[in-house]
């Protein structure tokens, strides 16, 4: 199955209307008790999340917008209809209030935790390196051996210096891997990523906002 990268189409004017087009509302205190500073990205709150975004007056209220937040998606009450008929990993669906020229707006924060990303891949086939940042293009300095643990690998990553980063070269999933429409790659770089079949019916429904772009490194 083809996977894509999804972002929030920043740079085309004719569609967002307007950059930045949300910030968030005039008065919203994110560090609240509620506030979306209090979210973990690898856990489910147990309360419900309080944000407040506000759509710039020359910008157009899209399908999937700036979201504000560090990691989920904000997206429309058609985007997440269509979203919840696809195969996804556990997630919550938050309504938020997000306003735009004095009218408040249905839209809902999707927030969504991939636990399984490293005892999913098979590392025999994978691939990852070591990069030197500095270089345009960025150029290789070594290979990662996958066969160390997870905690091992993260040592790696956290000891290198600013100018050298880990990214994936290749990624392959085990028979486990449950064929989710929505997933996330992780541990070295992290990509928001929709399959080909969820990226289908977003655009013949007419979804806007977000750009695509294929991920080839999955084999």
């Amino acid at each position: 199955m083809n996977y894509y990268t999804i972002d929030w189409d920043y740079s085309n004017l004719t569609v967002i209307g307007h950059y930045p087009q949300t910030t968030f509302k005039k008065g919203y205190d994110p560090s609240l008790p509620n506030g979306f500073w209090q979210i973990n990205p690898n856990e489910f709150p147990n309360f419900s999340p309080h944000l407040e975004l506000t759509i710039h007056k020359k910008a157009n209220p899209t399908d999937f917008i700036q979201r504000n937040v560090n990691f989920g998606m904000i997206i429309s009450k058609n985007f997440k209809r269509i979203l919840c008929q696809f195969n996804l990993p556990p997630y919550k669906l938050y309504p938020i209030c997000v306003f735009h020229k004095g009218k408040q707006l249905e839209y809902y924060w999707f927030h969504f935790i991939v636990t399984s990303f490293f005892s999913q891949l098979d590392k025999t086939i994978s691939k990852a390196s070591i990069y030197n940042i500095k270089k345009i293009p960025n150029e290789p300095v070594s290979n990662i051996d996958l066969s160390l643990d997870l905690e091992q690998l993260k040592e790696i990553d956290a000891s290198l210096p600013w100018y050298q980063e880990i990214k994936w070269e290749q990624l392959s999933f085990t028979n486990s891997f449950p064929q989710y429409d929505v997933y996330e790659t992780q541990l070295f770089d992290f990509n928001t990523l929709i399959s080909e079949r969820l990226l289908s019916t977003l655009l013949n429904e007419g979804m806007n906002g977000f750009t695509y772009k294929l991920y080839d490194k999955i084999r």
